[in-house]
Protein backbone atom coordinates (compact mmCIF):
# COMPACT_ATOMS: atom_id res chain seq x y z
CA UNK A 1 0.00 0.00 0.00
CA UNK A 2 1.09 3.18 -1.12
CA UNK A 3 -0.04 6.69 0.16
CA UNK A 4 1.33 10.52 -1.00
CA UNK A 5 1.19 13.66 0.93
CA UNK A 6 -1.73 14.70 -1.59
CA UNK A 7 -3.77 11.86 -0.50
CA UNK A 8 -6.28 12.77 2.91
CA UNK A 9 -6.16 9.65 5.16
CA UNK A 10 -7.76 8.98 8.58
CA UNK A 11 -5.38 7.91 11.40
CA UNK A 12 -7.65 7.21 14.00
CA UNK A 13 -11.19 7.78 14.92
CA UNK A 14 -13.31 7.80 18.19
CA UNK A 15 -16.73 8.78 18.97
CA UNK A 16 -16.35 12.02 21.05
CA UNK A 17 -18.77 13.89 19.64
CA UNK A 18 -21.07 13.48 22.66
CA UNK A 19 -17.77 15.40 24.82
CA UNK A 20 -18.27 18.96 26.47
CA UNK A 21 -14.69 20.36 25.82
CA UNK A 22 -13.34 23.37 26.96
CA UNK A 23 -11.66 26.18 24.45
CA UNK A 24 -8.63 25.28 25.92
CA UNK A 25 -8.03 21.88 25.46
CA UNK A 26 -6.56 19.77 23.48
CA UNK A 27 -7.89 16.11 22.71
CA UNK A 28 -5.19 14.25 20.64
CA UNK A 29 -1.39 14.48 21.07
CA UNK A 30 1.09 12.80 18.73
CA UNK A 31 4.42 11.85 19.48
CA UNK A 32 7.35 10.50 17.58
CA UNK A 33 10.06 8.44 18.50
CA UNK A 34 13.10 8.22 15.25
CA UNK A 35 13.99 5.02 16.54
CA UNK A 36 10.78 3.31 16.09
CA UNK A 37 10.67 4.45 12.86
CA UNK A 38 7.26 4.64 10.86
CA UNK A 39 5.18 4.63 13.80
CA UNK A 40 3.50 7.30 15.81
CA UNK A 41 1.83 7.68 19.25
CA UNK A 42 -1.37 8.51 19.64
CA UNK A 43 -2.21 10.18 23.18
CA UNK A 44 -6.31 10.54 23.24
CA UNK A 45 -7.69 12.23 26.62
CA UNK A 46 -10.29 9.93 27.39
CA UNK A 47 -9.44 7.37 24.74
CA UNK A 48 -6.24 5.56 25.66
CA UNK A 49 -3.14 5.46 23.73
CA UNK A 50 -2.55 4.34 20.01
CA UNK A 51 0.82 3.42 18.39
CA UNK A 52 0.13 3.73 14.78
CA UNK A 53 2.36 2.53 11.96
CA UNK A 54 2.23 5.29 9.88
CA UNK A 55 3.35 3.84 6.41
CA UNK A 56 0.31 1.26 6.40
CA UNK A 57 -2.00 3.27 8.09
CA UNK A 58 -3.16 1.08 10.84
CA UNK A 59 -3.18 0.72 14.51
CA UNK A 60 -0.03 -2.10 15.98
CA UNK A 61 -0.47 -1.32 19.84
CA UNK A 62 -3.64 0.36 21.92
CA UNK A 63 -3.68 0.91 25.83
CA UNK A 64 -7.74 1.93 25.92
CA UNK A 65 -8.21 3.52 29.33
CA UNK A 66 -11.83 4.81 28.94
CA UNK A 67 -13.19 8.56 29.82
CA UNK A 68 -12.19 8.11 33.72
CA UNK A 69 -8.36 8.66 32.98
CA UNK A 70 -6.49 11.68 32.04
CA UNK A 71 -2.81 12.64 30.90
CA UNK A 72 -0.73 14.83 31.45
CA UNK A 73 1.72 15.21 29.50
CA UNK A 74 2.05 13.28 26.00
CA UNK A 75 2.85 9.31 25.67
CA UNK A 76 6.12 8.27 24.17
CA UNK A 77 7.10 5.07 22.84
CA UNK A 78 9.78 2.49 21.61
CA UNK A 79 10.79 -0.46 20.36
CA UNK A 80 13.02 -3.12 21.76
CA UNK A 81 14.49 -6.75 21.15
CA UNK A 82 14.83 -8.85 23.61
CA UNK A 83 15.02 -12.67 24.48
CA UNK A 84 14.89 -15.01 20.96
CA UNK A 85 14.14 -11.66 19.05
CA UNK A 86 11.13 -10.97 20.19
CA UNK A 87 9.73 -7.51 19.96
CA UNK A 88 8.12 -5.30 22.27
CA UNK A 89 6.79 -1.83 22.20
CA UNK A 90 6.82 -0.14 25.49
CA UNK A 91 5.19 3.14 26.09
CA UNK A 92 5.45 5.95 29.02
CA UNK A 93 2.20 8.12 30.04
CA UNK A 94 2.20 10.71 32.83
CA UNK A 95 -1.00 10.39 34.46
CA UNK A 96 -2.65 13.39 35.63
CA UNK A 97 -6.52 11.43 37.19
CA UNK A 98 -7.35 7.96 37.37
CA UNK A 99 -9.24 5.99 39.76
CA UNK A 100 -6.64 4.11 41.37
CA UNK A 101 -4.49 7.04 41.61
CA UNK A 102 -4.59 9.09 44.79
CA UNK A 103 -4.23 12.50 45.13
CA UNK A 104 -1.30 13.06 46.45
CA UNK A 105 0.19 11.15 43.57
CA UNK A 106 -1.42 12.90 40.82
CA UNK A 107 0.91 14.11 38.03
CA UNK A 108 3.63 12.19 39.86
CA UNK A 109 3.06 8.49 38.34
CA UNK A 110 4.15 7.48 35.06
CA UNK A 111 2.54 4.09 33.65
CA UNK A 112 5.14 1.80 31.72
CA UNK A 113 2.82 -0.23 29.65
CA UNK A 114 4.71 -3.16 27.63
CA UNK A 115 3.38 -5.23 24.95
CA UNK A 116 4.87 -8.08 22.71
CA UNK A 117 4.76 -7.41 18.97
CA UNK A 118 4.01 -10.75 16.71
CA UNK A 119 3.24 -9.18 13.35
CA UNK A 120 -0.22 -8.42 13.59
CA UNK A 121 -1.08 -10.44 16.40
CA UNK A 122 -0.55 -8.82 19.60
CA UNK A 123 -1.00 -10.44 23.08
CA UNK A 124 -1.91 -9.09 26.61
CA UNK A 125 -0.26 -5.45 27.51
CA UNK A 126 1.59 -5.72 30.92
CA UNK A 127 1.37 -2.14 33.15
CA UNK A 128 3.42 -1.11 35.70
CA UNK A 129 2.88 1.88 37.85
CA UNK A 130 6.20 4.17 39.22
CA UNK A 131 5.57 7.45 41.45
CA UNK A 132 8.04 10.13 40.60
CA UNK A 133 9.38 12.91 43.74
CA UNK A 134 7.99 15.44 41.84
CA UNK A 135 4.92 16.55 39.44
CA UNK A 136 5.86 16.32 35.59
CA UNK A 137 5.07 18.23 32.88
CA UNK A 138 1.29 19.45 32.63
CA UNK A 139 -0.30 19.98 28.71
Amino acid sequence: MSSSIGEPFQLYSTNTSAKKLSLNSRLVYTTYNPRFRRHATLTIQGDGIHVVDVENLHSVVSHSVGDHVSFSAPAFTRSVVEDNNIRFSITYAVIKQAPEIVKADRERTIWIMKQTLAGLRVTKDERKSVVVRHHLLNF
